[in-house]
């Protein structure tokens, strides 16, 4: 009788809010979390730094920061945290051509659908909780295009 062992991982990788990712790593390769970042960040072409979660089964599947190697099953769910913003992103940002299209969609959506009477106030946290605005400078102009 032979035991066959798997020798990867298959990862569900959350890269983003709408940017879901699988990956087969070598199981051999990842001696700990950080071979594990190192080696997502080759795989998945991210650049800056980031963190990682997993899902964890004693807190009802919520997400808690991977700091053990063993937290990590074949076909777990990892989320992707960035850390840091890229220089050219804060360039970007700074000389006004950041497109914010993509973060903003989802709000978009949202507050269109509710009735303009109701609409006073929206929150539009959990929308962007993928993208960490608290360490993104304002701009120094705002360009507000003209409705109606």
């Amino acid at each position: 009788m032979q035991i066959i062992m798997d020798t990867h991982y298959t990862l569900r990788i959350e890269v983003a809010a709408d940017d879901y990712r699988k990956v087969s790593l070598a199981k051999g390769d990842l001696q700990d979390v950080n071979s594990l970042i190192a080696a997502l960040a080759l795989e998945l072409e991210i650049r800056g730094e980031f963190r990682l979660q997993y899902e964890d089964v004693d807190f009802g599947h919520q997400f808690m920061n991977l700091t053990d190697i063993n937290d990590v099953k074949d076909k777990s769910t990892l989320k992707v945290i960035r850390l840091s913003v890229l220089d050219s992103d804060l360039d970007s940002l700074l000389d006004g051509s950041f497109n914010l299209d993509k973060t903003t969609e989802s709000v978009g959506e949202t507050a269109s659908s509710i009735d303009s009477d109701k609409a006073d106030t929206i929150s539009v946290t959990s929308h962007c909780n993928s993208v960490d605005h608290e360490k993104i400078p304002w701009p120094k102009e705002f360009h507000i295009p003209k409705t109606g």
